[in-house]
């Protein structure tokens, strides 16, 4: 658990340690005072020893329903910084730039998301998702996006329709079609 200075509006401050998620802001600790306090400051509190307070939320974050129904379990912080490594994950400052910047990014997309399927709905909501990402992707532009999505939409309205069938497949020539 972090420790946090809380300053409050009449000038009196304490510590205060406080589980993750809490929220910013506490009542003052001294007595007769009325006053909101709001967190100044954080400290990082090591504890030694076995602790497994919060494990309990890495399992259920970063191990899916079956991995914990078959009864795997991260016991350690050190086991949870192997399983971190092993699928590539991250940590990342909350307060530091680059955070904030990806922060301001979901909710610019999450706007832009919600603008188009307002106006024009959930499908076309659906492809600009689509579009953006296989943009990020590939590194194509519009134009070469809006060609390869002309050529999609056209084989995929082919095959619902029943115009295109596997005898349409190259086949190798030692390959004998089965029927």
């Amino acid at each position: 658990m972090p420790l946090y200075n809380y300053t409050c509006t009449d000038g009196h401050s304490f510590e205060e340690l406080v589980p993750q998620g809490y929220t910013d802001v506490m009542s003052c600790e001294y007595d007769e005072c009325t006053c909101i306090a709001n967190r100044q400051t954080v400290y990082v509190v090591a504890t030694i020893g076995p602790v497994s307070s919060g494990l309990e939320e890495f399992n259920k974050t970063l191990l899916t329903p079956k991995q914990r129904a078959a009864g795997i379990e991260l016991k350690t912080k050190s086991q949870v910084e192997a399983y971190e490594q092993m699928k590539g994950y991250r940590r990342v400052d909350p307060n530091s730039i680059s955070a904030r910047a990806n922060i301001s990014d979901c909710l610019d997309d999450h706007n832009d998301i919600s603008k188009i399927q307002s106006a024009d709905g959930k499908e076309a909501a659906a492809d600009y998702v689509y579009k953006t990402e296989m943009q990020k992707s590939t590194g194509w532009g519009d134009a070469k996006y809006s060609n390869w999505k002309r050529g999609h939409d056209a084989a995929v309205s082919a095959a619902r329709d029943g115009r295109v069938g596997l005898e349409s497949v190259d086949r190798r020539p030692d390959q004998k079609p089965t029927d």
